[in-house]
């Protein structure tokens, strides 16, 4: 059983996850990434009750919406750039003044590497190397083609075996505090487990500091990036034990 101190006022309380690595699992092809049906039955029920539950991940965010497929969920895509609710849509103006440079990397770069799989998401790009036989090799690589198109707009940021490019000033810690403000929050919880959900805990902390609740929980994984853990309150190893936190949740309803 997952011990942590339930939020009181379900309408002053936003709930928030990651996609995949948390309730979908890794796969080698992302187009084969699909919502564990479990969590998606409690998700659909937490946001019933909660005053927003949202998915935050680092897929275009109409893709996100699609896979998902939950009615009434808030989608935020590309880290934090684009946004989704009951068919609004924002897009972030950091995003937009990056898009030429990531059409350019991508149009440059995506027939000369067979052995890497480029995912162009308009706003930035993630190039994944879980096919390669030498990760060490396909880092180094990665890392030096994607360098050599660094402006101060942009950043590069390790993943599980992905490396990704996009505006510099756009990440998932940002996306919880305008979400903060916009519901008018007073306990916030999200489930994280790669290197850009480490700015969503840290963002956390900040919010702890003006006297908002919040539980960072990281989901373990024999890929979990240093830092995961340390900015975390709870750790979870598993799916399942994701969904029965979620349950915990619904007790509140």
């Amino acid at each position: 059983m997952i011990k942590f101190d339930l939020p009181e006022n379900p309408k002053k309380t936003g709930i928030a996850t990651d996609f995949d690595g948390t309730i979908s699992k890794i796969r080698q092809n992302q187009a084969e990434a699909i919502i564990d049906e479990q969590a998606k039955e409690l998700l659909l029920k937490l946001s019933n009750c909660y005053r927003t539950v949202s998915i935050i991940s680092g897929r275009p965010v109409k893709q996100l919406a699609q896979t998902v497929d939950i009615k009434g969920v808030f989608y935020i895509g590309n880290h934090g750039a684009e946004y989704l609710h009951n068919s609004h849509y924002q897009l972030l103006q950091e995003a937009i003044d990056v898009e030429p440079v990531i059409a350019k990397i991508y149009s440059e770069q995506k027939n000369k590497y067979s052995e890497f799989d480029f995912d162009y998401k308009k706003y930035s790009l993630a190039i994944h190397y879980r096919r390669h036989k030498h990760p060490e090799e396909a880092e180094k690589k990665i890392k030096e083609l994607l360098e050599k198109y660094l402006t101060p707009q942009l950043k590069i940021q390790k993943g599980r075996m992905v490396y990704d490019i996009g505006p510099k000033n756009i990440n998932k810690g940002l996306a919880i505090n305008r979400l903060v403000n916009k519901y008018e929050l007073e306990y916030f919880l999200y489930v994280g487990d790669d290197r850009t959900d480490i700015d969503a805990f840290k963002q956390m902390k900040n919010l702890e500091a003006k006297g908002i609740r919040t539980i960072k929980i990281a989901l373990l994984s024999k890929e979990a990036p240093k830092g995961l853990v340390e900015n975390s309150d709870i750790q979870i190893e598993s799916l399942a034990q994701l969904n029965s936190l979620f349950r915990e949740l619904l007790k509140q309803c």
